[in-house]
């Protein structure tokens, strides 16, 4: 489509009709929005404007760069809610969702796609529904979370069969989905077989070589899914084989793969061979940025190796695997899991909720008109706009001060409360212990209550998971004045009481306490009112429960992993010494070698290669024995070392009487002036040499240099610089000669 189509299209559609040229074509997109951005309209039109910023935002998604989407992405969000583009919001939200996806921050992506339903929702829009569900589904598979994964997708493919039929690539999305249902269902412990019977007949009906590349791999994997879980493994392989091909074309994608399979056979037990190429593979692709994220991963390599009888190789997984143990622990992923389905819920409550505080709203306007005099609908009206308030904030804090604080100042402002109190249970401790205690609004000091304690109110209400009132038969508060800075009934002065516990499940985390200085202060409906506070408590509570939990746990940790730091510096040092002479060793050198030729690239300077060898050094071996050669070797290593690191380089032993070295940032007649000094300075140690021809010991030496802007690679230019150390031996010793990589 030509500029003059764009700029005819109307404001509301023109992001729609960008996004699919860009994903038909990625190519030509930059100079396209470069164009439209030179036109009149970009400049006058806002709305327009706004859609041509987020294509070009959303091209960072294409080519992978999600960390770019984050940074742009809320300034959009804001521009599209203040131009009331509902439609463009929505997409805005998905979209920067997506990005946290790729980066694993699963909190954050599942933060922004639930915006993205509630907008729909909201202002009656069905277009990013079907992809926000699926985005969530995902979310959860990758975690394991297969039931939240199901209850997710399959929404997600109902919203996409009824989607318009110019939805772009809506058949390849439909494909995706059933495949994702697949790779779900299949993992679940009592899976619904004709709902798999279904989906595996929609998924033959189709032609997978016909699919995008995207689509394609994972359409191969609900296969290999299903064969698996027919126990089939043969079919499964050839499946695996299949998206293996197709997802070559992308790392991120060609690693999932891989993953999956390992996966599907550690779950089904199979026997290592039947997977070890695979496991090769993997270890292949690893890097020092991107290193094997599975634990089993490394124990199968491990077992491998060692039923290879290859114990070099067994011993740096083990290492490996230590590394990753030490960077991130494995009970991450398990409270990330947790905290994320708590989450969830919370979002998912949050959507009723303002259904609830609109419909309200309506009723609102209805009851002054007809009964001004009556206040109940107004107190209703207010009391959900406060668990909406509360619901806000507990998206957007997980400081439990903050949320319980806005708590109890909105009930204060709703019902009778004078105290207020919320515990939580240590059952490893046989006790209760107050979070927060508030008594005519003021904070008090915490304390603990003893689960032996029967007549206290809180043990009761936590005991059997019931609430207890003071209007209860046979109710007699607890006090304790010694042993209590705050009373269960505070200081005797409260005359109506609640205790209503918190559970997750069937398990009670703790319990809470509102109390009033008027006698039958509390209704039915209040204990309604507060039965819909429950989930916040809950979810507030918990989350303060795992903080302390991890705070304690972290700071238990600090001195193993102190210690551990020390370990690893200490070994890493040893491992990279050359044991002799004290200076690097042909191992280190080749890391730090690496670093210097990325950090040569990004300044655009030259790097040059050094190599040394000791002439006539078997003959001064044999005429003055290994004690006296290793001394010589010292020596030599101290002037080589001392010189180079002058120049900001690296040096190393590079076997026998061999040494090597790199520099970056120097002309030809500085590497030329410094290979000669240090040719010099050898041969002015005045180390004896006899039967040669100088009588004294020298060294040889030879230089390759690869000027700025020429992609070379470690063999090439250490292979060019040990071609000009023969070269400076072929033609008497003692000598430097040097050449430029062409």
């Amino acid at each position: 489509m030509n500029i003059d189509n764009y700029i005819s299209l109307k404001a509301e559609n023109i992001h729609k009709q960008l996004i699919s040229d860009i994903l038909l074509n990625a190519e030509g997109a930059n100079e396209l929005l470069d164009r439209l951005t030179e036109t009149i309209r970009y400049k006058e039109d806002y709305v327009w404007r706004a859609s041509v910023e987020t294509a070009k935002v959303y091209l960072f998604i294409r080519r992978g760069n999600p960390s770019e989407v984050i940074k742009k992405g809320s300034g959009l969000v804001e521009i599209a809610a203040l131009l009331q583009e509902w439609e463009l919001l929505s997409f805005d939200y998905n979209m920067i969702g997506s990005a946290y996806f790729m980066l694993g921050m699963y909190e954050k992506a599942m933060e922004y796609y639930y915006s993205a339903i509630n907008n729909e929702r909201e202002h009656g829009l069905r277009n990013i529904l079907p992809a926000a569900y699926g985005n969530i589904g995902r979310i959860f598979l990758n975690l394991g979370i297969y039931e939240k994964a199901v209850e997710h997708l399959r929404p997600a493919l109902i919203y996409f069969a009824d989607a318009d039929k110019d939805y772009f690539r809506l058949g390849e999305k439909i494909v995706h989905i059933l495949s994702d249902i697949m790779s779900s269902v299949t993992m679940l412990e009592n899976p619904n077989v004709d709902e798999i019977q279904d989906i595996l007949e929609q998924l033959e009906a189709i032609d997978g070589e016909k699919l995008s590349a995207e689509v394609a791999y994972v359409y191969y994997l609900g296969l290999m899914a299903y064969f698996f879980w027919i126990e089939d493994y043969i079919r499964a392989k050839e499946e695996f084989s299949k998206a293996l091909a197709r997802a070559k074309e992308r790392r991120i994608y060609k690693i999932a793969v891989l993953y999956s399979f390992v996966e599907g056979c550690h779950v089904h037990g199979l026997d290592l061979d039947f997977f070890a190429e695979v496991l090769l593979e993997i270890e292949e692709m690893a890097t020092d940025e991107e290193p094997i994220s599975e634990p089993m991963i490394y124990d199968y390599l491990r077992h491998y190796y060692i039923k290879q009888g290859d114990t070099y190789k067994a011993d740096k997984i083990q290492r490996n695997y230590k590394t990753f143990l030490e960077n991130k622990f494995e009970l991450n992923r398990q409270k990330k899991a947790e905290s994320l389905e708590i989450f969830e819920s919370l979002l998912k409550l949050g959507e009723s909720l303002r259904f609830n505080v609109d419909k309200n709203k309506e009723f609102e306007l209805v009851a002054k008109e007809a009964i001004r005099n009556k206040n109940e609908l107004q107190r209703t009206y207010d009391r959900f706009k406060m668990i909406h308030e509360i619901g806000i904030k507990l998206t957007s804090s997980t400081n439990l001060n903050e949320v319980v604080n806005l708590i109890y100042k909105n009930m204060r402002e709703n019902i009778p409360v004078d105290a207020f109190i919320i515990m939580s249970a240590e059952p490893e401790n046989n006790q209760l212990r107050s979070l927060l205690c508030y008594n005519m609004g003021k904070e008090n000091a915490e304390f603990t209550v003893s689960l032996d304690s029967k007549e206290s109110a809180f043990v009761r209400c936590c005991m059997t998971n019931s609430i207890i009132t003071s209007e209860d038969e046979g109710f007699t508060p607890h006090f304790d004045y010694e042993t209590y800075s705050i009373y269960e009934i505070a200081k005797g002065t409260m005359k109506s009481a609640l205790f209503i516990p918190l559970t997750i499940g069937d398990k009670v985390i703790g319990a809470y306490s509102v109390q009033s200085r008027f006698e039958n202060a509390y209704r039915p409906e209040t204990i309604d009112f507060l039965r819909e506070l429950k989930p916040y408590l809950v979810i507030a509570l918990n989350n303060a429960v795992h903080a302390k939990k991890l705070e304690t746990e972290i700071e238990r940790n600090k001195e193993i992993q102190e210690k551990l730091r020390e370990a690893n510096s200490r070994l890493s040092k040893m491992a990279g010494i050359d044991a002799l002479t004290q200076i690097s060793n042909r191992r280190e050198f080749t890391e730090k070698f690496y670093q210097l030729r990325i950090e040569a690239d990004k300044a655009d300077k030259p790097v040059s290669v050094f190599m040394f060898d000791i002439d006539d050094f078997k003959k001064f071996n044999d005429t003055y024995g290994h004690f006296e050669g290793d001394e010589a070797l010292k020596k030599v290593a101290g002037v080589i070392n001392n010189n180079i690191i002058k120049n900001d380089g690296i040096a190393a032993r590079f076997g026998g009487e061999e040494f090597i070295s790199a520099c970056m940032g120097l002309s030809e007649e500085e590497n030329l002036a410094l290979g000669e000094k240090i040719r010099n300075e050898v041969l002015e140690l005045g180390i004896n040499n006899i039967d040669t021809r100088l009588g004294t010991l020298s060294i040889s030496v030879g230089i390759a240099i690869s000027n700025p802007g020429r992609i070379v690679v470690k063999s090439e230019i250490m292979s060019l610089a040990d071609e000009m150390l023969y070269e400076a031996k072929k033609s008497g010793k003692n000598k430097v000669v040097m050449k430029v990589v062409e």
